[in-house]
């Protein structure tokens, strides 16, 4: 029952209440007005009695005086007997003829049931006699029930009245002071729904408004608290990130790229392997943090595209694959011969691909199957993740994709535990790209997610430029990058491919070694502590040694308008970090336009 309820129906209990108790005192008080009122008649007809007694007995006669005795009954109401008594209580007259003079007054049973009214009267032989009247108590049980009735009738249309107006004043009284509570519960409720911009009015200066007041000052306190415990978040995420893609570029270049990996015994690429399978979940923990506080600031940013499928089922394989051999899981990728592109943002579509192939690995068993699969389906391409793990019950399914939502009762991997972030960022991306979220599952029969997305028109090739740098050893790159552990593997890397690579660590001296250099493209991070690319390729531009040089930007975080912004001021494309050798060496092609010579 709401507060308001409680209040109004209170007030007007107490209403009824107080009429009842005020009628049952009048009640009480009315029937003592009855009585009292009754027994000052019937004091007056007594001390009439005597004052008429003695004036007969002086003047008129015994005779006289007995005959106004025996009257009084017939002609005064509720009197039903009247007397002349002596001091020694015998009767000298009386109302009842059959009641004989001498007769002790005592003896009487008519006084038994009457209520007797007497005065004192002087006798002619001078002694002291009394006048008394006998009173029925019929008359006043008569009158007491209609008095109550009619006063009963009274004190209900009062008390009608009465509640009424309680009733009123109960209920603006209740939403006097129902309203601030109900603003302040609704206030709570969006809180707790994520809400720290309410505030509820201060609409008085008694104990709610101050109740009011001190719960504004919390919700202030807690955005403050939310919005420093965000920015943290972010920094250190964003901090974790270069190094990881320095750790993973590294990896892959020691299991892949390093001329010298076949030298690897087999127990330290098991190692170097089960170090990467550990910075992929790392990076992917990293990267949901970031984007779960970009979708709370409401900066869920695509860049929708037309997005080839292929290159990404690849890249997946090659990081999966890895994973899928530690844990004993057969893993497939596959996409369809001839797929055409998707509508999507291709940076998101990857991560919310990576992340359901986690998710699959997460509780799939050892000797278990994960597939990733994409095909054309009408108007659609279908990106299929499904594993034969646990599956999911279908009490869970709705809530899979909320936030911090784990299947709790699903068995999984030890050590395989998240966030809870994932399933809810791939289904904002989703959302975000047009796209939709189908799940298919069955406890102890595993689970696929189909991912949907609008199919694009393929882009007509490009005709290949004559531009490929005639340089004996290559093109030559200059790395741009703070970060001297990952600007170095990015130089080996790219040595690996046959390219001239020069490395500078500080964005404010990049466009004076270009300027000397002169190379072929620079390969420039967004992010250079005290400058951003973005002022880096202003100066590149600016120069006309260095105008015509193209430049492709890369990063470990995807900051959408800088990137945006660095494309409109110059830059060729983005690439994001950890870099992979292939996938480097084919932009960098791409970029220059040809195929180039490299040693």
């Amino acid at each position: 029952m709401r507060i308001r309820t409680k209040i109004a129906l209170t007030v007007c209990g107490v209403a009824a209440m107080s009429f009842m108790a005020a009628w049952f005192v009048q009640s009480t008080q009315a029937g003592y007005l009855v009585v009292r009122l009754l027994s000052q008649q019937h004091e007056r007809q007594a001390i009439a009695l005597g004052a008429v007694a003695e004036t007969a007995l002086a003047t008129q006669g015994e005779a006289a005086l007995a005959q106004y005795v025996r009257s009084l009954p017939l002609v005064a109401p509720n009197v039903e007997y009247a007397m002349i008594e002596a001091a020694d209580g015998a009767v000298l007259f009386h109302s009842d003829p059959r009641v004989a003079a001498g007769t002790p007054g005592a003896s009487l049973e008519a006084r038994r049931r009457a209520l007797e009214y007497a005065s004192v009267l002087k006798l002619p032989d001078g002694s002291s006699g009394r006048a008394l009247i006998g009173a029925t108590k019929e008359l006043a049980r008569a009158i007491y029930p209609e008095f109550r009735k009619s006063l009963f009738g009274f004190t209900l249309v009062l008390a009608a009245a009465g509640i009424l107006v309680s009733a009123v004043f109960g209920f603006g009284l209740a939403m006097l002071v129902a309203g601030p509570v109900l603003a302040l519960a609704r206030g709570a409720r969006d809180v707790r729904g994520g809400d720290l911009t309410v505030q509820v009015p201060v609409e008085s200066a008694d104990e709610v408004g101050e109740l009011a007041a001190q719960f504004n000052a919390m919700v202030v306190e807690l955005k403050a608290l939310d919005e420093l415990k965000d920015a943290f978040i972010t920094d250190v995420s964003h901090d974790l990130r270069s190094p990881m893609a320095a750790i993973k570029m590294a990896l892959d270049f020691m299991l892949v790229d390093d001329p010298e990996t076949a030298r690897i015994l087999p127990r330290h690429r098991q190692t170097l392997m089960t170090i990467k399978e550990n910075v992929i979940r790392l990076g992917a923990f990293v990267s949901n943090i970031l984007d779960a506080a970009k979708i709370k600031a409401g900066r869920m940013d695509v860049a929708l595209d037309s997005v080839e499928i292929e290159p990404i089922v690849q890249r997946l394989k090659g990081l999966y694959e890895i994973v899928a051999q530690n844990q004993d899981i057969s893993a497939t990728f596959q996409a369809d011969p001839g797929l055409p592109p998707a509508t999507a943002d291709a940076e998101r579509l990857e991560r919310a691909l990576a992340n359901l192939l986690s998710n699959a690995m997460k509780f799939t068993e050892a000797g278990g199957r994960v597939a990733l699969s994409a095909k054309a389906s009408g108007e659609w391409i279908e990106l299929s993740v499904s594993d034969s793990g646990h599956g999911i019950a279908s009490e869970d399914l709705t809530r899979l994709f909320s936030r911090f939502e784990q299947a709790e009762a699903a068995p999984r991997r030890p050590g395989a535990e998240g966030t809870g972030l994932g399933l809810f960022i791939v289904k904002q991306a989703v959302d975000a790209m047009g796209g939709e979220i189908l799940v298919e599952s069955e406890p102890k029969k595993g689970t696929r997610v189909v991912l949907r997305l609008r199919a694009a028109e393929r882009e007509p090739a490009a005709a290949a430029s004559s531009m490929a740098p005639a340089l004996r050893g290559g093109a030559k790159i200059l790395v741009v990058d703070d970060e001297p552990s990952t600007a170095d593997m990015i130089r080996q890397i790219l040595e690996t491919k046959g390219y001239n690579a020069a490395v500078i660590h500080q964005g404010g001296k990049a466009a004076a070694a270009a300027a000397q250099m002169r190379p072929d493209l620079v390969l420039l991070d967004m992010d250079l502590g005290e400058s951003r690319g973005a002022d880096v390729i202003r100066e590149l531009k600016a120069q006309p040694s260095t105008a015509s040089v193209p430049i492709i930007l890369c990063s470990a975080v995807m900051d959408l308008p800088e990137i945006q912004r660095s494309l409109e001021l110059g830059a060729a494309c983005f690439v994001s970090k950890p870099l992979t050798s292939g996938e480097l060496d084919r932009r960098i092609r791409e970029t220059l336009g040809g195929a180039l010579r490299t040693v």
